[in-house]
């Protein structure tokens, strides 16, 4: 994760070089004269254990990418408040090797999670300009749904679908479900009008499992147009 948060902080440093040489004129003022917004996204997110006999590390760490265009609408004539709505697609995963001792026996097992959403986040964002300069700060706050379209679990190999009974040899608690939403919270920094870095957090109200709830950090780089 420092890995990545290094070639994030390195790549928003390039792109505001970037848009201070000047791409366009940029409106500070005007938050809405670009309404579409592509953005490519970086996921460091948990599955929690949320059940009454958790414990502090009870969680699976697990990464993600998204691909996401938002549009946004000014809803104040007095006040810049934007709403913003968002379509997306997002692949999360994990990877881990597990080590059971039990009766005198030894042995390993590797499990892989591979999940395939749509995600639509909707949030309101108010909009700070920045005295002289071609910058605007966005904090903004919201729901974000996310279906999910395709998942998969290997256990050595062995291939199951997430969101069949029979695969998960009639595990329900293991049962994944389609739909999630939760709450988002986070700010983006627009340079010279057309470039943007942002980095959010939340965590989804309902279940993923049975007692396992998503905690999802994001940081995304994107364009507007």
């Amino acid at each position: 994760m420092k890995r990545a948060l290094s070639l994030f902080v390195t790549v928003a440093v390039c792109l505001q070089g970037w848009a201070w040489q000047g791409v366009g004129d940029a409106e500070a003022d005007d938050y809405s004269k670009w309404p579409l917004a592509f953005s490519v996204e970086y996921l460091p997110s948990r599955l929690v254990y949320v059940g009454e006999d958790r414990e502090k590390d009870d969680y699976q760490s697990f990464g993600g990418l998204a691909l996401t265009m938002t549009g946004v609408l000014r809803i104040s004539t007095t006040q810049p408040l934007y709403l913003e709505a968002g379509l997306g697609f997002q692949r999360s995963y994990y990877s881990v090797d597990i080590d059971y001792a039990d009766d005198g026996w030894n042995f390993s097992l590797k499990e892989e999670m591979r999940l395939m959403s749509l995600k639509m986040p909707v949030s309101l964002a108010y909009v700070y300009s920045v005295s002289n300069s071609r910058m605007v700060i966005v904090p903004y706050a919201g729901l974000r749904f996310r279906y999910n379209v395709w998942g998969q679990l290997l256990l050595n190999n062995i291939d199951r679908n997430l969101f069949d009974i029979d695969d998960m040899e009639g595990d329900e608690d293991s049962l994944a479900k389609r739909f999630q939403v939760g709450w988002q919270a986070g700010a983006k920094v627009r340079f010279g009008g057309r470039f943007f870095v942002g980095a959010a957090y939340g965590t989804d109200f309902n279940e993923i499992t049975h007692d396992v709830k998503v905690h999802e950090a994001q940081f995304s780089l994107g364009i507007v147009f």
